[in-house]
């Protein structure tokens, strides 16, 4: 069903001789129909037969429909718009009850789970940022990415964004540019709030690949963290009246949030459906992570240093190594006004402890177990939210490309070079894939997340990366939309090991990996597991 509106202006006395002629082709199908207008104003309803629907990367083809609009004055075209549209339907489910959170959406009546990541504008000077764009999607796509998160603390980025999302079937939810502060209430703002929604609202809203909007970014986090006697003290007028209200007149049909994660009084961060699992930061697959209750995950990263030769182009050569110094604090996430700028350097250091069991000694030690770090703890989080289907429903990890030479969560640095992990995402990402949970009792259960809507035949072998011995193989039916649980791996949890999942989908070759056991990995292993997972498909 596609609800249409037309509104057009003339300096002739009546309307008595216009016509409005709309036509949307699409491949070989296509839907169009003629009216003439009582009003410079008009809209109507159309029930589409058979469409080519647009789906998301990984559940379908994103079908986009050239839809023509054109104004006819006894029988001659005086003006004509061109739009790009895609005919699909959305829905979210939501529960806060406590033991049953839900935050699951459906594209075209079917469950589909979100992979993807958190968008931050893709260069500090805005005047730059769209010369950025294409290639920064291309990298949310070569990654696997059907989803991605315009980060509310960002900026609303330029319609070539949303076009190359249409094509490529990448969601975007879209928050409302708004950011972990409490914004004045008492209407001194509105104006200038209502402007910038209702501009927003209309350049985006015909874009298939819009998924949903959102208030802010952590908003009501900051307020339930303010430790607030009762509810009448804790209330948005911006995100309970002023953007509701906005999108109700302007975007009536898609769904909204108040916040995100959004945090009803009474609730914490970590017991809503939707949930930012960041956490300590410590190690990665620590119970915070691995017995998360959250629904979905809408942010969660983990840092990665960039290589060395990225480094040398903004930190200079005397304050390279080490780096604890205002150069590389400079370069962080700080407020250099407030204190030496240096605590998510030292986290990272600590990351690297964590997983090595010493402090690296030298920037090369640093940039590679550090990768490796973040590279095996966003697969995690990934391949944990895949392993928790369908009580877990997507994930938006944090992030993928800066926007200025810093040291960060991103899994991409400024320069457009790609960390380790960006192959271990890569790999996790992919429609369907097979990976390992975490050890039950004796075994490593072996898993076939099918996250498509058409079943797989899979074989599989898995082997010892060091040895290249073979410790299991077979076949394995994986029904559309569904975990199929293949086996058990037998391995002593004390034994660290590298697997490697060589298994075929429908006959195409994909790669996967494992490492058993636990920290402390010494470097000189880190090192050679790098470079064998390097030749990973």
């Amino acid at each position: 069903r596609l609800r249409w509106a037309v509104r057009f202006a003339s300096d002739r006395d009546d309307l008595d001789n216009f016509e409005i002629v709309i036509r949307g082709v699409c491949r070989d199908r296509a839907f169009g129909f003629t009216v003439k207008p009582l009003f410079p104003a008009v809209n109507g309803a159309l029930n589409v037969e058979r469409p080519y629907l647009w789906w998301p990367k990984g559940y379908g083809e994103p079908n986009l429909y050239n839809v023509t609009t054109t104004l006819l004055y006894r029988g001659e075209p005086v003006d004509e718009k061109r739009e790009r549209i895609g005919l699909r339907s959305v829905r979210l489910e939501r529960d806060f009850t406590p033991g049953r959170q839900k935050f699951a959406f459906f594209v075209n009546g079917a469950p589909v789970f979100l992979r993807g990541t958190n968008h931050v504008p893709t260069d500090v000077f805005h005047s730059r940022a769209k010369g950025r764009v294409k290639k920064t999607v291309d990298l949310i796509d070569e990654i696997g990415c059907n989803a991605l998160r315009s980060w509310g603390g960002g900026i609303y980025e330029d319609t070539l964004f949303y076009d190359l999302c249409d094509e490529r079937g990448i969601f975007i939810w879209q928050d409302f540019a708004f950011g972990n502060a409490v914004y004045p209430q008492d209407g001194s703002m509105d104006d200038n709030i209502r402007d910038e929604a209702v501009k927003l609202i209309r350049r985006i809203r015909s874009h298939p690949s819009v998924l949903i909007y959102s208030a802010d970014n952590e908003i009501d986090m900051r307020y339930a963290n303010m430790g607030y006697p009762d509810e009448s003290k804790v209330y948005s007028r911006i995100a309970n009246e002023l953007l509701p209200g906005v999108i109700a007149q302007e975007d009536p049909y898609r769904q909204y949030l108040k916040s995100s994660p959004e945090t009803p009084f009474g609730f914490t961060v970590n017991n809503v459906p939707e949930q930012h699992t960041w956490g300590a930061r410590a190690w990665y697959k620590d119970d915070f992570y691995k017995h998360s209750t959250a629904s979905f995950i809408g942010e969660a990263g983990y840092h990665g240093c960039p290589a060395p030769e990225s480094l040398a182009k903004f930190i200079p050569a005397e304050d390279l190594w080490p780096p604890f110094n205002r150069s590389w604090a400079a370069h962080s996430t700080e407020d250099l006004r407030n204190h030496e700028g240096l605590d998510r350097i030292r986290m990272m250091v600590k990351q690297v402890k964590i997983l090595c069991g010493e402090e690296p000694a030298a920037l090369e030690d640093l940039a590679l177990v550090s990768q490796f770090a973040q590279g095996e703890a966003i697969k995690f989080f990934i391949e944990r939210s895949l392993y928790l289907r369908p009580q877990r429903t997507g994930i938006l990890w944090w992030n993928i490309v800066d926007g200025w030479p810093q040291i960060s969560d991103a899994i991409v640095d400024y320069y457009y070079n790609k960390k380790l992990g960006f192959d271990f995402i890569r790999r996790a990402q992919r429609p369907v894939t097979a990976f390992f949970g975490e050890c039950e009792g004796w075994a490593y259960p072996l898993v076939i997340a099918n996250c498509s809507l058409i079943d797989a035949c899979v074989t599989y072998t898995v082997t010892d990366g060091d040895t290249g011995e073979t410790l299991c193989e077979g076949e394995a039916f994986a029904p559309a939309n569904r975990n199929t649980r293949v086996r058990g791996l037998e391995l002593p949890v004390s034994e660290k090991r590298l697997l490697l999942i060589d298994h075929t989908v429908n006959g195409q070759r994909q790669q996967n990996h494992y490492i058993t056991g636990f920290p402390p990995y010494s470097v000189e292993t880190l090192r050679r597991w790098a470079e064998i997972l390097k030749g990973l498909d």
